[in-house]
């Protein structure tokens, strides 16, 4: 059985609801359609590409993990460099990340090791760009650490709602509070109501055929 990472009792007037949040032993990566993020880390670490990658980012970027005494000069281009071509074709939130995929400051230096880049859907505004970066690479860090979750609703007959909750988040302390006042409360909120209502249509029901 999954681990489970908290529970939480929900009183109505229908009755208790149970929430647990609980571990994602799958891992599945993170999903966003049109995220791009490349990319190549050391052997322990996978070899990361999502969406639409530009081919001389790609390029520049296993440059970058053979090293450079291996590199053609001409693709071994530093952060900055990177960075600045990305922005100059038009890509929003463009961001260097570590080998963990957390945000790096791009450097001129060349040596300076180059593990991926990300940027955003064509469909996001440039002003949002870099805050959506932000997010899905909050996902992906952590995912990289395992910090995968879903959460199970339970009605007071100890019966599975929702279960489209069975959907894995990523970042339980980040998202856990965040989830019970805008999805998981909600949801129980609207049950109690449909179970308090359906009852009171049934009570008129018998008391009309009295």
């Amino acid at each position: 059985m999954n681990d489970i990472l908290d529970t939480h009792k929900i009183t109505t007037d229908a009755g208790v609801y149970t929430v647990k949040f609980i571990l994602d032993e799958d891992q599945h990566q993170p999903e966003d359609e049109g995220f791009v993020f490349m990319m190549h880390g050391y052997p322990d670490y996978v070899d990361i590409s999502e969406g639409d990658v530009d081919p001389i980012v790609e390029v520049a970027l296993y440059n970058h993990g053979k090293g450079s005494g291996d590199a053609w000069d001409w693709a071994y281009r530093s952060g900055a460099a990177i960075v600045r071509y990305l922005r100059l074709k038009g890509y929003c939130g463009v961001t260097l990340v570590d080998r963990d995929y957390r945000p790096v400051e791009a450097t001129s230096d060349r040596n300076t090791r180059v593990y991926g880049v990300a940027w955003a859907p064509e469909d996001v505004p440039a002003a949002m760009a870099h805050t959506y970066v932000k997010h899905r690479l909050q996902e992906w860090a952590a995912w990289a650490i395992g910090d995968c979750f879903y959460y199970e609703i339970k009605d007071p007959n100890d019966v599975v709602i929702d279960e489209d909750g069975h959907y894995t988040f990523y970042g339980f302390i980040d998202l856990r509070n965040e989830l019970m006042e805008t999805e998981i409360k909600p949801t129980i909120y609207a049950d109690a109501a449909d179970r308090i209502n359906s009852a009171n249509r049934i009570g008129a029901g018998f008391v009309g055929l009295i």
